[in-house]
């Protein structure tokens, strides 16, 4: 068995600072160092190994992944529409500039997702659920130190103030994939339009309180009858 070796970039914060140096076992001074003899154990089998992809949901790390030529995960919850948009584009400028410029960079957008037999029905499937997840996330914020909120992720302070006082209806608009199958079917085409993501990650049960039952046939719904109408965005 082989390792992995590759370079590590420590983030802001000396909390998290602390954290890493005690697992890497040894002293870092500066936000921002980078440790190049860091392995991955054990390797994996497939052969190219999965793509690296990252969590890009603040604009300093959207501008780092596009640097270094990496593939994105975007989720809207936390880069709601229309400033998902931009978010994207900042992504994309950074690509073109960076180690890798003939790289067009693959953006995943997660969106929570619910195709039904109407808006009215997707949401009694999904507001009280999703209205839980939005608390519990101000509820465990609350419990934190300010530290949680160091460098890069000072934008979660402004998370989770939001989600403090979030509506079904402004999530509707700004960060879900909700209705009809024609209705969603419109929303994803608007997103791809304005944004050009290359895939779709569907969260069909934030806050996990929809009956198992009900998430699967939402699931079915959504490969029998959106799917097949998106699936050849962005193949010419």
């Amino acid at each position: 068995m082989h390792e992995v070796e590759f370079p590590w970039r420590i983030p802001r914060g000396d909390r998290q600072r602390s954290r890493i140096a005690s697992r890497l076992g040894r002293h870092l001074t500066e936000a921002g160092d980078q440790v190049d003899d860091v392995a991955v154990v054990p390797r994996p089998l497939q052969k190219p190994h999965p793509p690296i992809r990252i969590a890009a949901n603040s604009p300093e790390t959207a501008q780092f992944a596009g640097r270094k030529g990496y593939d994105v995960l975007v989720a809207s919850p936390i880069n709601p529409v229309p400033g998902f948009y931009e978010h994207i584009r900042t992504y994309r400028a950074a690509l073109k500039t960076g180690a890798r410029p003939e790289h067009t960079g693959n953006v995943a957008a997660m969106f929570f997702v619910c195709p039904h037999t109407s808006r009215a029905a997707a949401r009694a499937e999904a507001e009280k659920s999703l209205l839980h997840y939005f608390r519990t996330i101000g509820e465990q914020a609350a419990v934190g130190g300010s530290g949680q909120y160091e460098g890069s992720y000072a934008y979660l302070e402004q998370v989770r103030d939001w989600a403090a006082k979030i509506t079904y209806e402004k999530v509707d608009e700004t960060m879900a994939v909700y209705g009809s199958p024609e209705q969603c079917i419109a929303r994803i085409n608007d997103v791809y339009q304005h944004s050009g993501i290359d895939q779709l990650a569907c969260w069909f049960n934030a806050g996990g309180l929809i009956p198992h039952r009900d998430v699967m046939a939402t699931m079915e719904r959504f490969a029998a009858k959106v799917i097949p109408s998106v699936r050849g965005l962005g193949a010419h």
